[in-house]
C-alpha cells in the first residue's frame, strides 16, 4: 500500500476514532459505514484512483465502492451526522496536503543541494 494513501487513511480513522482493520473488515456498523463513503470520496478525489483500487485499499469489490460514491451525496443532503462528519474532515486533509507538501520539498532540496 501506498505509503501516502496509507496514512491519510490512518488519519481519517484517527478523526473517527476507528481501527483500519475494521474499515477493511466485514462489519456493517454505521459508523464504519460512514467512514469507508468518506475514504471512498477522498481517495478518489484527492488521489484519482479507480474503484477497483479504492476496493482494493478497503478490502471492498469495486461496485461496493461505486455504490459508496453514489451515497455520498445523498448522506451529505439528508443525513445529519454524516454531514457533521465531512465537515470536520476538511481540516484534517488540509493537514495531510500541507505535511506532504513539506517532505516533498525537503526531498527537493536534499536531491538538488
Amino acid at each position: 500500500m501506498r505509503e501516502d494513501i496509507l496514512r491519510t487513511m490512518t488519519m481519517i480513522c484517527n478523526v473517527y476514532n476507528v481501527k483500519l482493520d475494521d474499515i477493511r473488515g466485514k462489519s456493517r456498523e454505521r459508523l464504519l459505514f460512514y467512514v469507508r463513503v468518506i475514504m471512498t470520496s477522498v481517495l478518489r478525489s484527492e488521489y484519482d484512483l479507480t474503484f477497483t483500487e479504492i476496493g482494493r485499499f478497503l478490502n471492498r469489490n469495486h461496485s461496493t465502492i461505486t455504490h459508496y460514491k453514489a451515497m455520498y451525496g445523498d448522506l451529505a443532503h439528508y443525513d445529519y451526522t454524516f454531514k457533521e462528519m465531512i465537515t470536520s474532515i476538511g481540516d484534517i486533509l488540509l493537514d495531510i496536503k500541507t505535511d506532504l507538501q513539506a517532505e516533498l520539498e525537503e526531498e527537493l532540496d536534499g536531491i538538488i543541494n
